[in-house]
């Protein structure tokens, strides 16, 4: 298995007694090979301050690294008191994949659940807290694997207030939170799965039109062939194995600022036109679900743009032909 390959050092964190989610969360932000980016991140989280915060630095070259730790060792000086701050900066280089995956495995191993955070992902506290209140839904572990910041849909200011959620079938690797219990059965590997088997009784799959599961299908076998290549497309082979969903706002709650960089992993093209200005609500999102209609027509604007399992052109063509 790709994820054994790998002995992480161990850090500090321990669960807090309480067992309450904001004190068994911890924050995971992930630092690769942008010194700019990784500050931005750490002034948004200073801000922020959540009750735990590790910070997950991949190995580049030496210069590199030592220049990000001690970004971070500056950063660790006028921390907020009550926000633990860690970091640890890798003597190898691991890879995108390997590092998020066994990061995740190490910190729920110790902790119930965490929010994950790329040095290229732009968060608020509304964020923060909306992804605390979806993992602590009663219902959470039961219906759903994670909840997601982003949206295609950026709501204007008058508007932001009003955020609610909705349910999706997608993965939303912008920002996201899982708990413990929902992280057990994802694999990195899946070259031993028999994919087609594995999803004919899924509840979500089955609602996909023959074309959609035809780019799935090609995405998980491909991916099979090299599962160091990246970890988000063999989670949303999780996601539709599991027959759960995710919960994601209807207006976006953070902003990829990664997109036309070289030194990305898979932004490294111009930010697309649907996406449209770079903006997203600071405020906290309603728990409270969208109605079913508006939600079903979201996941397939979903479909059109970020997921890109439904080809957007002919989709256009044939809109203005029925008009």
């Amino acid at each position: 298995m790709l994820r054994d390959n790998l002995r992480i050092n161990r850090y500090s964190f321990r669960v807090s007694p309480s067992g309450n989610v904001k004190d068994s969360n911890v924050v995971i932000l992930f630092g690769f090979n942008r010194i700019e980016m990784l500050k931005d991140r750490l002034e948004e989280l200073k801000q922020i301050a959540p009750k735990n915060l590790f910070v997950s630095i991949d190995f580049l070259d030496q210069e590199t690294s030592a220049a990000m730790s001690k970004i971070c060792r500056d950063f660790s000086v006028n921390w907020p008191e009550h926000s633990k701050f860690s970091f640890d900066v890798k003597s190898i280089n691991l890879g995108l994949a390997l590092h998020i995956v066994s990061t995740i495995d190490e910190i729920l191993s110790t902790y119930e659940s965490v929010v994950v955070v790329e040095d290229d992902i732009s968060i608020s506290d509304g964020f923060y807290h909306s992804a605390l209140k979806a993992l602590s839904r009663a219902d959470f572990d039961d219906k759903y694997l994670t909840f997601g910041g982003f949206s295609p849909i950026a709501l204007p200011k008058f508007l932001q207030k009003l955020n609610l959620v909705r349910s999706t079938p997608y993965f939303s690797s912008w920002g996201w939170a899982i708990s413990r219990e929902g992280w057990e059965g994802y694999k990195v590997d899946i070259i031993d799965e028999d994919i087609a088997k594995s999803l004919e009784h899924s509840r979500t799959w089955i609602k996909l039109s023959s074309r959609q599961k035809k780019t799935w299908i090609g995405r998980f076998r491909k991916i099979q062939k090299s599962p160091s290549h990246t970890w988000d497309t063999q989670f949303q082979y999780y996601l539709f194995k599991s027959g759960k969903t995710s919960i994601v706002p209807v207006g976006r709650l953070v902003e990829n600022v990664g997109f036309d960089d070289p030194r990305s992993s898979h932004t490294k093209s111009a930010r697309p036109k649907w996406m449209g200005r770079s903006s997203y609500s600071h405020s906290e999102a309603s728990q409270s679900m969208v109605f079913n209609p508006i939600s079903r027509l979201l996941v397939l604007l979903e479909s059109l743009t970020v997921v890109g399992d439904i080809p957007l052109l002919p989709k256009i063509k044939k809109l203005f032909r029925l008009v």
